[in-house]
This record gives structure tokens, sequence and C-alpha cells, in this order.
């Protein structure tokens, strides 16, 4: 058995290749996300991260794609959120590639188990 684990960046800049490749206005809105993540404004969150994510930064990507695949602060979509993360991944990232791999054990459409969820580290278990 192997177990897949998918660690999101809240709290963190935006890692390694994902902000070189990104414009500032992206990395601003990640940052303006993070900061409403802390103050547990979940709505201003994602709408931060959304805009980040569209602007093409890598991390924001990822962590919009787990929150949709988890039903983390917007209604649970595993559709989307494979969107989202499949391109992160597109893009290197090695948390996106990691969290696709494993998703990719789910058929198209099912839900992600939620008693796999335990806060900001998503498990899955692979046999």
């Amino acid at each position: 058995m192997s177990f897949c684990c998918c660690f999101r960046s809240e709290g963190r800049p935006p890692s390694g290749n994902s902000a070189y490749k990104a414009s500032p206005e992206a990395i601003d809105f990640f940052k303006k996300a993070d900061r409403y993540m802390a103050k547990r404004d979940f709505t201003k969150y994602i709408q931060f991260l959304q805009k980040s994510a569209e602007l093409g930064l890598a991390d924001a990507q990822r962590e919009l794609g787990v929150s949709y695949v988890d039903g983390d602060y917007v209604s649970q979509n595993s559709d989307i959120g494979r969107k989202w993360i499949k391109l992160a991944a597109d893009q290197d990232d090695e948390l996106a590639k990691q969290y696709l791999k494993c998703l990719s054990n789910l058929l198209p459409g099912q839900p992600f188990p939620p008693s796999m969820s335990h806060g900001n580290k998503i498990t899955f278990i692979t046999l």
C-alpha cells in the first residue's frame, strides 16, 4: 500500500518555478488569498485564489483544484478540480503531478472520499 499526499501552500509564498512563470499580479492575488485565508474569510480567499489561478500561477491552480476536489470553501466538483490541478501539473508543479497521479485512481466525476481529508493535508491511499 502506498500513500499520496498533497499539502497546500497556505501561509507560504509561491514556490519554485511557479513564481518565476507568473505575473506579479498573479503573485499579489495569491498573497491576498492567503491573507483572507488567515482571516478565515473563505469567500474572498477563493475569489483571489481564482484570480491568481486564471493568471497562471501554478500554486494557485493546484490549491484551487484541491479545494474543488475536496469541497473546501466551494461546492465539491472533482472534474473542475482535476482541470485546475492538471493546469498546475502542466507547469511542472511537482505536488500537482503527484496529486494528479493519485486522482487517476478515481473515476471521472467520482467524488473525493471526505473521510480521507485531514485539514490542509489531503491523503490518498492506493492499493
